[in-house]
C-alpha cells in the first residue's frame, strides 16, 4: 500500500485571491492526521480488507511512522535546537497510536536516508496493536543500503539490510571534481575560505561506501557542525583530541569558555584573559584522566590517537545508519566513548541555549553539560531496535534480532 503523505497547508490567499501553500518536505504524519483524515480512514479500510483476506499487508510512503531515535528526541531538542535534525518530521507518539490503531502494522519509509527500525505498542479499544516502522536508508548517501522483505506464510517477515559497497564506474567523474577542487582553491582568497573548499581526499575513495562516507566527513565539518552545533562545542571539535576530552571531563575549574578559547588560539572576542592557575587546573586534571584511562585497561594516548571532530563524525554515522555505522568506528574510539560516557553520565544536562552569556560560564561544567548529553544521546542512536537483519512476527507482535555478527553483534562494546 503505498501512501501519499505528503500535506501542504494552506497558507492564505494572494493579492491576487490565490491560494499559496506551504513546503510537505517536513510536516510528515503529524500533519497527516489533522488535514488528510481521508487518508487515514482508508489505511484503516485496506488494514481491514487485508485482514479479512488472510493477506499480509506492507505500506510505503516517504515520512516514517515511529519515532527514529531511539527516544533521544527531547536530548537532541535540548542540544542543539528546535528543528535540528529533521526534528519537524519526528511523528508525536499520539500520531503513532493514531497509525498503529488503523491496523496497518507495516510500514517502510523514506526521504530521511536513515537506517533505523522502530517499534510502537499500544492497547486500543482493549486490542493491542504494534506499528513497525522501517526506515530505509538511501542508495546516494551514508550508509548506502537497501532492504530486502521476505514474507512467510506463517505471517513472518525477514528483513535484510543490504549495503552497497561497490558500484561500476563510480568515480567516472572524479577527473572534474579534480578540477572544481582547483578552481576552489586557487579562488580562495582567505584561510576561512581555504579550510570552507571540501576535502581533496575524497578522491582518493576505494569504492562506492567509501566515497559516502567521505561525503558524510566532509558534510560533517562543513555543514552540520558549523550550522547546528553551541559555539561551546565547535570550540571542542576544532581544537581538541581525546586526550584534552578525558582532561576536561575531570577538570575542576574557574576558567571561561572565553578564557580557554584563548589558551587554544581560538579566534573568540573576549574581555577577560585567561586565569594565570588554568594550566595548574589542567595539570591536576591530566593526572586524574590518566587514572582513569588505566583503570580502564587504556592509556591517555590512546584517547590522543583520535580527534573531537573524528568523534563529531562518528556521532552522524550513528544517526545516519544506526548499529551499521558501528563497522566504520575504530575499536580505540568505541573504547573511548565508553569511558568518557561513563565519566560524564551522573552529570545532569540543563542546556538552554548558547549565546554570548555562556562566554561567562566556567568551561569544565558547560562542557560536562554539553558533551554528557551528546554521549548519552549516542549511546541511545546504538542500542535501539535492531536495523541490520531482523524477524518480524505480526502473530506474536514481535521483532526478533537475526545478526550472529557484523554491525549489530557489535553494540555489545556500547552498551
Amino acid at each position: 500500500m503505498a501512501i501519499d503523505a505528503n500535506v501542504y497547508i494552506p497558507e492564505g490567499l494572494t493579492d491576487k485571491g490565490e491560494m499559496t501553500f506551504g513546503s510537505a518536505s517536513s510536516n510528515g504524519y503529524n500533519k497527516m492526521v489533522t488535514h488528510k483524515k481521508k487518508i487515514i480512514e482508508w489505511m484503516s479500510d485496506v488494514a481491514k480488507r487485508a485482514e479479512e483476506n488472510n493477506k499480509v499487508l506492507i505500506s510505503f510512503s516517504h515520512f516514517p511512522m515511529t519515532d527514529f531515535y531511539e527516544g533521544a528526541s527531547e536530548e537532541l531538542e535540548d542540544l542543539f535546537g528546535e528543528g535540528s535534525n529533521q526534528l519537524a518530521r519526528l511523528p508525536e507518539d499520539e500520531t503513532s497510536k493514531t497509525l498503529a490503531g488503523t491496523g496497518v502494522a507495516v510500514h517502510v519509509g523514506g526521504h530521511m536516508h536513515f537506517n533505523d527500525t522502530g517499534m510502537k505498542s499500544y492497547e486500543i479499544d482493549g486490542v493491542q496493536h504494534t506499528l513497525f516502522n522501517i526506515q530505509a536508508p538511501s542508495l546516494g548517501a551514508y550508509i548506502p543500503a537497501y532492504k530486502i522483505l521476505d514474507i512467510a506464510p506463517d505471517r513472518t517477515i525477514e528483513v535484510e539490510t543490504v549495503i552497497i559497497d561497490e558500484v561500476p564506474r563510480f568515480d567516472e567523474l572524479f577527473e572534474h571534481y579534480e578540477e572544481e577542487h582547483a578552481y576552489l582553491t586557487e579562488s580562495a582568497t582567505t584561510p576561512e575560505e581555504e579550510d570552507a573548499v571540501w576535502n581533496e581526499d575524497v578522491l582518493t575513495s576505494q569504492n562506492y561506501k567509501e566515497f559516502t562516507d567521505w561525503h558524510l566527513r566532509e558534510l560533517t565539518r562543513l555543514n552540520f557542525v558549523p550550522k547546528e552545533w553551541p559555539l561551546s562545542m565547535q570550540l571542542v571539535v576544532k581544537s581538541m583530541r581525546g586526550d584534552d576530552m578525558l582532561i576536561m571531563s575531570q577538570l575542576q575549574t574557574d576558567t571561561t569558555l572565553c578564557e580557554l578559547a584563548q589558551y587554544l588560539g581560538y579566534p573568540l572576542v573576549c574581555d577577560s584573559v585567561v586565569r594565570s592557575s588554568f594550566e595548574e587546573d589542567w595539570e591536576i586534571a591530566r593526572r586524574k584522566a590518566q587514572e582513569v584511562a588505566v583503570k580502564a585497561g587504556m592509556t591517555l594516548d590512546d584517547f590522543d590517537s583520535w580527534t573531537a571532530e573524528e568523534l563529531a563524525v562518528d556521532f552522524f554515522r550513528l544517526r545516519n545508519a544506526d548499529g551499521l555505522a558501528l563497522m566504520d568506528i575504530d575499536e580505540v574510539r568505541l573504547d573511548s566513548y565508553v569511558v568518557l560516557s561513563s565519566e560524564l553520565a551522573n552529570i545532569e544536562a540543563d542546556i538552554t541555549g548558547d549565546n554570548d552569556s555562556l562566554y561567562d560560564i566556567k568551561v569544565s561544567e558547560l562542557f560536562k553539560e554539553r558533551f554528557s548529553a551528546l554521549f548519552n544521546i549516542m549511546q541511545k542512536f546504538s542500542t535501539g531496535e535492531p536495523s541490520d537483519r531482523f524477524l518480524i512476527d505480526l502473530e506474536a507482535q514481535e521483532l526478533y534480532d537475526l545478526s550472529s555478527d557484523g554491525a549489530e553483534a557489535t553494540r555489545e562494546q556500547y552498551q
